[in-house]
């Protein structure tokens, strides 16, 4: 089975619909026993969501850094 950490590094992929059909099933395996799994996938989801609807030329790139520097300093455990 996946570890937790696992599925925070494959979060994008699975997003992406990249894992083999293994791969998706051993990751829907453990979202299905793991609330804090599925709550960050939830939450990676919603975070790609809001990104989507951010007009980038009409963001101002102060702006867009600081998001990017709060995303990269959110500890990975």
């Amino acid at each position: 089975m996946l570890k937790c950490r696992q599925i925070a590094e494959q979060a994008s992929q699975y997003i992406d619909g990249e894992l083999s059909l293994w791969g998706r099933m051993q990751y829907r395996t453990h979202l299905m026993m793991c609330h804090h799994c599925r709550l960050f996938v939830h939450n990676f989801k919603a975070g790609i969501a809001m990104l989507d609807r951010l007009h980038r030329e009409k963001t101002p790139q102060d702006k867009v850094e600081r998001i990017c520097g709060h995303v990269r300093s959110i500890p990975k455990d």
